[in-house]
């Protein structure tokens, strides 16, 4: 069985604030980031077809990221709490340390709604962590 051609290893880069002027790197504490682009799905299906059809709606997209918890001063806690209940910027690369470009190109969310945040999650003989969903906002994709 072929190999790919092309892999990268997953450490991506990670940045979150209010805009993207004020976004803070996050990636040190960064475990997992997905970033999906969502079109809804309409359907334009008609009563003379016999398959359904479907048309892109509105975008609904989301950024799922999960951090190592730290309360220290320009950390995970401090940079995340603020931002609950608002409208803000997330960023992220695929590789961290890498320029911008078409192997890796940058992601992000504009206007993107952070609902909530365990403010926290513990468990004994474990490190914390918090899970982090971002919804809707712009999406946009960057090679340069």
């Amino acid at each position: 069985m072929a190999m790919p051609q092309t892999v990268y290893y997953s450490a991506p880069e990670v940045k979150i604030g209010a805009a993207s002027g004020s976004s803070v790197d996050l990636s040190e504490f960064a475990k997992s980031a997905v970033l999906t682009r969502q079109a809804d799905a309409l359907e334009s299906s008609s009563m003379a077809s016999r398959d359904r059809f479907y048309q892109a709606g509105m975008n609904s997209n989301q950024f799922v990221v999960t951090f190592n918890q730290s309360y220290e001063a320009a950390e995970v806690y401090a940079t995340i709490a603020p931002l609950v209940g608002t409208q803000c910027y997330v960023e992220c690369t695929p590789v961290d340390g890498t320029a911008v470009g078409a192997t890796n190109p940058k992601f992000s969310l504009t206007n993107t709604y952070l609902e909530a945040m365990d403010v926290l999650a513990a468990n004994l003989g474990e490190l914390g962590e918090v899970q982090l969903t971002f919804t809707g906002g712009t999406y946009a994709a960057a090679t340069s």
